[in-house]
This record gives C-alpha cells, sequence and structure tokens, in this order.
C-alpha cells in the first residue's frame, strides 16, 4: 500500500475513552499524508465517556457515534465497513493504545500485496490490579506473539484486534451477523478468509491491550465464548479451527469425553480457585475450557 491510496480506520469500542487513541492515529494519519477518515461506533447505549469521546468530532475526518440500541460485536463492524469511504479498512478496538509512532507507516510500507495484514497484540508488562491477572497472563502467554509464529498458521491465529484488510476482501467476507453471543467470531472470520483463498500476513505492528477484564469477568466471558464454539461447531458452520475444536471432535468419537466432563464437574471449583488466585495456570486453563466444553 502507497500513499496513493485511501485508508478507512474503523474502531469498534464498548464503553471506553477513545481520545489518545484517536489523536495519535489521527496525527500519524496527517504525517503519512495518506487519505484517510477515522469512524469509531460504541456500542454501549449509554457510555461513560460520551462527553470526552465526541469532542474527537472536532478533528477533521473523525467521526465518533455512540449507538443507542445494543448490537452485536459482528453487527458493529460489519456497520462501520458499510459507512467507510477508502480503499483499506483497518479494524482496531477501542480499549487499546499505539506504543510507537510507526504504527501507520508500518501498516503502509508492509501491505503492498496481501489482502489481510495483522499486527498483533501486546500487554503492559504488569497488570493494573491483581484482579485482571487471569485476563493478563493469558493475553501474554497466549496473545502476545511474534509476527513468525503467527504466519506458521497464518489463518487459524488469525484477530481482529488489529488488522488491515483491502475492501474488496472484506466485502466477500465480512463478519457473521447471526454471531450476537460473545466468542469466535474472530475464528470464523478467518475460516472464511481461507475458504476464498485470502492469505493472512502476520507483522509485528501490535497495539497494547488495556481493556482487561476481572478474573471472574473474563471466566464468566470464557463460558460464553465456548457455548458459541459448540454451536457453531455441533452445526458445522465452523471447522477444525483451534486446538480446542481439535480436541473436541476427537473427544466426541470416544467415551474420554464423558470422562472430562465428570472431571470438570468434580474439580471446575478447585480449578477456578486456582485461575482466580496469585498464579494461574494456563495448563489448568486450557483443561478448564475443554471439560467445560465437553460438559455442556
Amino acid at each position: 500500500m502507497t500513499s496513493e491510496k485511501s485508508i478507512s480506520v474503523l474502531i469498534a469500542n464498548y464503553n471506553w475513552d477513545v481520545s489518545a487513541l484517536i489523536k495519535e492515529l489521527h496525527k500519524q494519519l496527517i504525517a503519512s499524508k495518506v487519505t484517510f477518515e477515522i469512524l469509531c461506533y460504541d456500542n454501549s447505549k449509554g457510555s461513560s465517556f460520551e462527553s470526552s469521546n465526541e469532542k474527537l468530532n472536532a478533528l477533521d475526518f473523525v467521526t465518533y457515534r455512540l449507538e443507542h440500541h445494543h448490537i452485536g460485536r459482528s453487527q458493529n463492524r460489519n456497520k462501520l465497513a458499510q459507512d467507510a469511504k477508502h480503499d483499506w479498512f483497518l479494524f482496531l478496538d477501542g480499549d487499546s493504545a499505539i506504543p510507537n509512532s510507526e504504527f501507520i507507516s508500518n501498516y503502509l510500507t508492509t501491505s503492498k500485496s496481501p489482502m489481510v495484514v495483522c499486527g498483533g497484540t501486546a500487554y503492559a508488562e504488569k497488570p493494573l490490579n491483581e484482579n485482571q491477572l487471569l485476563r493478563w497472563t493469558y493475553g501474554k502467554e497466549r496473545e502476545e506473539i511474534g509476527s513468525d509464529e503467527r504466519n506458521e498458521k497464518a489463518n487459524s491465529g488469525f484477530s481482529s484486534f488489529n488488522f488491515l484488510i483491502k475492501r474488496e476482501a472484506f466485502e466477500l467476507v465480512g463478519f457473521n451477523n447471526e454471531l450476537t453471543q460473545y466468542g469466535h467470531e474472530d475464528t470464523l472470520f478467518g475460516q472464511d478468509l481461507r475458504k476464498h483463498h485470502f492469505n493472512v500476513l502476520h507483522i509485528n505492528n501490535p497495539l497494547v491491550h488495556l481493556g482487561l477484564d476481572d478474573n471472574q469477568v473474563f471466566l464468566e466471558k470464557t463460558r460464553d465464548a465456548i457455548q458459541n464454539l459448540k454451536t457453531l461447531v455441533d452445526s458445522k458452520v465452523l471447522e477444525n479451527e483451534s486446538k480446542l475444536t481439535s480436541y473436541y471432535l476427537r473427544l466426541s468419537k470416544t467415551r474420554t469425553k464423558k470422562v472430562i466432563s465428570a472431571l470438570f464437574k468434580r474439580n471446575n471449583n478447585k480449578w477456578e480457585k486456582n485461575l482466580c488466585g496469585q498464579a494461574p495456570n494456563m495448563r489448568i486453563f486450557d483443561l478448564y475450557r475443554l471439560g467445560y466444553l465437553c460438559s455442556l
């Protein structure tokens, strides 16, 4: 992608102060001399940050809008894309921060041929408080991954947190509007990109994820995501796109599924105590997720 191209930065937000993020994006986009717009749709009905976020509309080529009725994450992103004007879409989540002054230029200089580019996710050196330790540990160990490793399974590791996509590719794929529950819309999007023969290029251009859930909230969201995953897998909408689904599909053909389910029911309180404690163990988290999936 060169400076002659045009870019729509599309920010899906949920009750987060996006002032610093959008001001930094705006500064970098102006400096790049690329034709651009920034659209941010806040899908939280009533936002605690509405007044500060609405001031961003005073910036050239910036639109912030608070949605007055809740729609799903997929629908919000599709709505942003539908309203976008330009050739390329840069999708970002609102609860993020830009760690360097080359964020935009890194995308502009590395996206000359691929149709989809993922920048990656980073986390602070420590969580803001101990109640976020589980989400932070999971992010550090499972999501903060270099581009070389991510490119080994490019589509399977797709994340909508921070990615660039050509308009024509997005219009062929899009996010599934039928997914209104939380979880695995990214997994399905990556699968659909692969089916349309759009390979994903991963680069080291991360955003820092700031909006970490408290331990109990993250566990609840994890269970919601697994319920959604089971629906997608059982209805054959989603194929074997992750280690979790791979294990689940193999276990479903054996009696071991009942064993794992019983193990979960017997130990889930003990596992949750570990996961919400001072040293959450990711192997226990993997077993917790698999056990919950088998128990449904």
